[in-house]
């Protein structure tokens, strides 16, 4: 399949961190992309406002959180990196054996190539910790020949 999964650490940006692997070649963008995100959730309030959750007071606040790095960000924010890269977000997850498509968002970019990332649960919802996102790429792009060490393969 020449599909790989990279580890991009478990700092609270995993899912900013996995965008920018694929949409920029390396984590080092993460800090944009949240950015960016947050910048649509602040010019599209009236769209995103009603789903932010109790923890925040308001809408304002949600996005001043969200700005912090090491916030986790959700599926709200996977919606958002479907409409600023113009590309479907396919989620997957571990299950015995290989991998399953847990959902896709963002279907309507389909011709502009999907971005793929592995989602793995929290072994407990219980505990309080969140998942975690890796990103997942072809091997033959250019980065992931570069780096094929840190590869675990699929």
């Amino acid at each position: 399949q020449n599909m790989v999964r990279r580890s991009v650490g478990a700092f609270g940006a995993c899912m900013f961190a996995s965008a920018s692997v694929l949409a920029h070649g390396s984590q080092a963008h993460a800090q944009l992309v949240r950015d960016t995100v947050c910048d649509y959730l602040f010019r599209n309030e009236e769209e995103f406002a009603p789903f932010i959750d109790d923890q925040d007071q308001n809408y304002g606040d949600y996005i001043a959180r969200m700005r912090r790095e090491g916030t986790e960000g959700g599926q709200m924010e996977l919606i958002i990196l479907t409409r600023i890269y113009k590309r479907p977000i396919q989620i997957i997850e571990p299950v015995p054996g290989g991998y399953t498509v847990r959902t896709v968002l963002g279907e309507e970019h389909s011709a502009n190539g999907t971005m793929v990332i592995a989602y793995v649960p929290p072994p407990d919802s219980e505990t309080g910790v969140l998942g975690h996102y890796d990103p997942i790429s072809r091997l033959n792009e250019g980065y992931w020949q570069e780096h094929n060490t840190a590869f675990r393969n699929m």
